[in-house]
């Protein structure tokens, strides 16, 4: 498999992703709300939860209010700690909301389909209000920049269509390999995808 490299154009920074608009050639000024991409803070646990929580709805249609408490008290305790060597979690934002979030974790090599050690995005989530607004392919801009790892991957349900198909326009290809996962609405299986990190 050739992987191809994700970057970012311009100066954009791994703190600070903006969005890249152009100006219309009539000088009016772009309205639309600004969008960038930071590392969480401790005030982002309530909405990170939230975002998370959706999704596992799927998994767990039984996902409760206390069990959302629970994961908001996680993240904050996750958030107002020093991240280990290798771990981040970025916010995308809209304006001032929190439009999606992705959880950063070192990765073993695996050897058995040639792939080194280095990145896997763990959780990489849109707020439904908030899709097909450029904040995924922000918060994969980030991650590029920010990791020291020459390779990124992550698990992908291999009914979900739209993220396929946004993994494989960022430059990510099939590892061949699968894992099957229980939960309480059946099992779910995904498939790795992975790609190369240009520096």
């Amino acid at each position: 498999m050739n992987a191809v490299n994700i970057h970012l154009h311009g100066n954009s920074s791994p703190e600070t992703v903006r969005s890249q608009g152009s100006v219309p050639s009539s000088r009016v000024p772009d309205s639309s709300p600004p969008c960038f991409v930071r590392p969480a803070l401790v005030d982002d646990a309530q909405a990170i939860a939230r975002i998370q929580g959706h999704a596992l709805l799927r998994f767990d249609p039984s996902f409760s209010d206390e069990k959302s408490a629970l994961l908001q008290e996680r993240w904050k305790q996750t958030l107002s700690t020093r991240a280990p060597a290798g771990y981040c979690t970025f916010v995308a934002l809209h304006a001032h909301a929190v439009a999606g979030f992705a959880l950063v974790v070192p990765a073993p090599a695996l050897d058995a389909v040639g792939i080194g050690e280095g990145s896997e995005i763990a959780e990489l989530l849109i707020d439904p209000n908030f899709t097909r607004s450029g904040h995924g392919s922000r918060l994969l801009a980030a991650i590029a920049e920010h990791s020291l790892e020459t390779t990124l991957r992550i698990w992908v349900e291999t009914s979900d269509e739209a993220k396929i198909r946004f993994l494989s326009s960022a430059g990510f290809a099939p590892a061949g390999l699968k894992r099957a996962l229980e939960g309480p609405s059946g099992t779910f299986l995904q498939h790795l995808w992975w790609t190369q990190v240009g520096k």
